[in-house]
């Protein structure tokens, strides 16, 4: 028997070409499968999770919702194509920056451990189990500080009141005290000089707000090596609200302790006495302001709140102490003379010689 017959046919049976293209698609089989392991999507893993200072940047990507903060994952298998899921809520975005690293935004969370999840549309690729912790915050991490809320909608500058807090259950900030509105108006500084500018639309309103030292944002005034008691001033702060942030000019920072409420006389001179009437009130919100109890001939009398500091009393950053130059600045007038007596008022309660 031939091997290959006048037909063309291998051994009697297979046609040689027929046999040759089955062959070829035989060899393929080992061929195809190797390429596919070597060419596949690797699986996505989570190495590490840790937290990381919030930007501008995210602030825009989070496009309104209310960022709480920034996760930096680091692993392998990433894709632009994942969403991530901490605990039982969605992250508000995924940012892909390389198949070994990814930035998750989130929004706030209940303290405690939450499991970090990636997924591929509805399908769960990878889990960090616990491996994201949000603390409990503590009275310590606030402090409060003057300003103004601009850039407000008329809508937006109604809304806000005293009490004012947001969100509820684990405020970020609370308004303790608040002004009118008003136009809004911006500061423009020139070789040192300072000059406000009216703004062409917006309202703004001075507050005293509580908020969380948090150096976790970038434009918060608490740095990472800063006392929370004594931090950097002259920001803007990005403050969250219900339906958009709010922009708060901080400008004088307050001690979270309630003040030691004080009565001092100090002497002022001609002319302004004359201005000085009881009722008068120092152009502060806060609960410190100094109020203007008697004027009699030069000395005039004014109940306040003091803080203690390492140098003693202080008021806005003024020292109180007998023989101390005080100054007081209502919308009418500035008065400034020597402290005569300084009398603390309370369960402290001493006259300072």
């Amino acid at each position: 028997m031939t091997v290959v017959d006048n037909q063309g046919r291998l051994f009697g049976r297979i046609n040689l070409v027929d046999g040759a293209v089955a062959l070829f698609l035989l060899l393929l089989v080992p061929f195809g499968y190797g390429t596919f392991l070597l060419f596949r999507p690797t699986a996505p893993r989570i190495e590490s999770v840790s937290h990381a200072t919030v930007s501008r940047e995210e602030i825009r990507i989070s496009n309104g919702s209310l960022l709480a903060g920034k996760l930096k994952v680091r692993g392998t298998g990433f894709t632009p194509l994942l969403r991530a899921r901490v605990g039982d809520k969605d992250a508000l975005a995924f940012v892909f920056e390389s198949p070994n690293s990814a930035d998750v935004l989130i929004g706030l969370l209940p303290a405690g451990a939450h499991d970090l999840v990636l997924l591929d549309g509805v399908n769960e690729v990878a889990r960090a189990a616990g491996a994201v912790t949000i603390e409990v915050s503590e009275a310590r991490a606030f402090i409060k500080g003057s300003g103004w809320f601009t850039d407000l909608t008329p809508e937006a500058a109604q809304a806000l009141r005293v009490g004012f807090k947001f969100p509820e259950q684990a405020p970020v900030f609370e308004i303790t005290a608040l002004g009118p509105a008003q136009p809004a108006r911006y500061p423009l500084v020139v070789a040192g000089l300072k000059s406000d500018l009216p703004r062409s639309s917006g309202v703004e309103r001075e507050a005293v707000v509580r908020f969380r030292c948090d150096p976790g944002m970038d434009d918060n005034p608490c740095g990472m090596e800063d006392p929370i008691d004594r931090p950097k001033t002259r920001v803007t702060l990005t403050l969250p609200g219900p339906t958009a942030f709010f922009r708060f000019a901080l400008e004088e920072v307050l001690p979270s302790a309630a003040p030691q409420q004080a009565q001092l006389k100090f002497r002022v001179g001609a002319p302004v006495r004359d201005l000085i009437r009881p009722g008068d009130r120092d152009n502060s919100l806060d609960e410190r302001a100094a109020i203007v109890s008697a004027a009699a001939g030069d000395i005039v009398t004014v109940d306040l709140g003091l803080d203690q500091a390492r140098e003693g009393w202080i008021y806005r950053g003024q020292a109180i102490r007998p023989g101390a130059v005080f100054t007081l600045i209502t919308d009418r007038y500035e008065a400034r003379g020597a402290i005569e007596s300084m009398t603390l008022i309370g369960a402290t309660d001493r006259k300072t010689p």
